[in-house]
């Protein structure tokens, strides 16, 4: 009767053991599931942090090449500035000189020419107001749609019959300072003698 009593007592005394052992199983099992949900969520905004860092970092990087492109285009500018305060520190210094101009004909859209136009006959006839003899020949300029347009208008102002002799009407450069304004442009776009503070003489 006492061994039964004993046993009773251990078993009871199991029972409890074990229900204490689940119960302590489960509440250890609830806290691993909710720290395993906080480093999940923990790593969730590790991750998203990371994205926002690495988006942080590329509008930086945009930033900063923005800052440069603005400093390289504000320089540029500051260079033309210059340039043009020279160029107009050129002009307002540089003397005022004068193209020969072969008539008054202009229309919209006319472009400037040049052309030479020599007469032998004359001689040193005619050098006045500065002008080069004719049988070294005059730089003729004139507007026109075309060089044969200014060719055929300076054949009918100095004609062949009376010993004027046109050359190749080429067009004329009058949109930089310095000595060679108004002179033909060649191929490469230079041009001879330039002038500048141009009037019309002719």
């Amino acid at each position: 009767m006492t061994f039964s009593l004993m046993n009773m007592i251990s078993l009871l005394v199991l029972a409890i053991a074990g229900a204490v052992l689940i119960l302590s199983g489960r509440r250890v099992l609830r806290l691993i599931r909710q720290v395993e949900r906080r480093l999940s969520r923990a790593v969730d905004e590790k991750n998203m942090l990371a994205v926002k860092l690495r988006q942080a970092r590329r509008e930086a990087d945009n930033v900063r090449n923005a800052i440069l492109e603005a400093e390289t285009h504000i320089a540029q500018m500051v260079a033309a500035t210059n340039a043009a305060e020279a160029r107009l520190t050129r002009l307002r210094e540089a003397p005022k000189q004068s193209i020969l101009m072969l008539d008054r004909e202009w229309r919209r859209f006319d472009r400037l020419w040049s052309l030479m136009i020599a007469n032998g006959s004359l001689g040193r006839q005619e050098a006045a107001a500065g002008l080069p003899p004719w049988n070294e020949g005059r730089m003729f300029h004139g507007f026109a749609r075309s060089p044969e347009e200014l060719h055929a208008r300076a054949l009918t102002k100095y004609p062949p019959a009376e010993g004027f002799i046109a050359g190749v009407c080429a067009m004329a450069d009058i949109t930089a300072d310095g000595p060679n304004a108004g002179q033909p442009v060649d191929v490469n776009g230079q041009s001879g003698r330039r002038h500048h503070g141009l009037s019309a003489h002719g």
